[in-house]
């Protein structure tokens, strides 16, 4: 458990993570939910991000 953790926190520090939610896509993509009005905005971000990693797979 303490490596999660320790892991967690250089990860954290690694994308300059300020805040919750975050979440990194394919550990290139840094999203927040400052990026739209609503957490159910950021749903569609996260899936265009998606597309477009998996179309140059």
């Amino acid at each position: 458990m303490q490596r999660k953790v320790e892991e967690a926190a250089q990860l954290t520090w690694a994308y300059s993570i300020t805040g919750t939610p975050s979440l990194v896509v394919d550990g290139r993509y840094l999203t927040s939910g400052n990026m739209s009005e609503t957490l159910e905005g950021l749903i569609p971000i996260l899936d265009s991000l998606i597309i477009r990693i998996r179309a140059t797979r």
